[in-house]
């Protein structure tokens, strides 16, 4: 449809705004395109949280958004921020959430873990949450509470009781125990610690260990569920 065309010519524009005219825009350009007109035909991936298709607009917006983010993480590297963007959408595609969603956090996190002892740790902490958030059906709204209390954590540089309890706390099942479990500590020792300001954010990699252990074995069954 003439709609339809629109939309692929502003999915277009935005990506070549960030990568310019190389083939491997071109490349990544053809792919993106096939994948949304895949929507059009109700195939669900790329864009499965997507209900409307003009709201792929908002998900654009928040892809150039990252932009500025992307390229300052990677320092301009064309070949590290077409990975990044490579990742992101396998990881939107595979656990079928929003694109512009991902993209967005993900660079806030990655800005956010840069120069830190977890910045090796960024995408393996990212994709725990987000592979937690799958199994447990979290709303766009929760999955966003989740993973903007990551980038506060990182930001910090140690966790705080606001991101453990009103963010993760209240928004992913059993985060408290989990983070507790992962750092082989106790709950009442893990809030000690926590209102002490002894506990730094690098207990995100251990946080992000155990997610996996409990979630990594209910993910293919979740992944085959709406």
């Amino acid at each position: 449809t003439a709609g339809t065309r629109v939309q692929t010519e502003s999915l277009d524009s935005a990506f070549r705004r960030f990568y310019g005219g190389s083939r491997q825009a071109l490349s990544l350009l053809q792919r993106l395109r096939g994948q949304f007109l895949g929507l059009a035909a109700g195939v669900t991936g790329f864009y499965a949280a997507v209900n409307q298709i003009g709201e792929v607009v908002n998900s654009i917006q928040k892809i150039e958004a990252a932009q500025s983010r992307l390229v300052a993480v990677n320092n301009g590297n064309a070949q590290k921020i077409a990975n990044d963007l490579d990742f992101l959408r396998r990881t939107a595609n595979r656990l079928g959430i929003d694109f512009g969603t991902l993209a967005d956090q993900y660079t806030k996190f990655a800005a956010s873990t840069q120069n830190t002892n977890i910045e090796k740790d960024t995408r393996g902490i990212f994709l725990a949450v987000a592979e937690a958030a799958r199994v447990n059906k979290l709303s766009v709204e929760q999955l966003n509470g989740t993973l903007n209390a990551l980038s506060q954590i990182a930001a910090k540089g140690t966790v705080q009781m606001e991101e453990l309890k009103s963010q993760l706390g209240d928004r992913l099942p059993g985060a408290i125990q989990i983070m507790a479990d992962g750092l082989g500590i106790g709950t009442t020792e893990l809030f000690k610690l926590t209102e002490q300001g002894e506990l730094s954010s690098e207990a995100l990699s251990n946080f992000a260990q155990e997610l996996n252990n409990r979630y990594g074995k209910a993910l293919p069954s979740a992944l085959k569920t709406s």
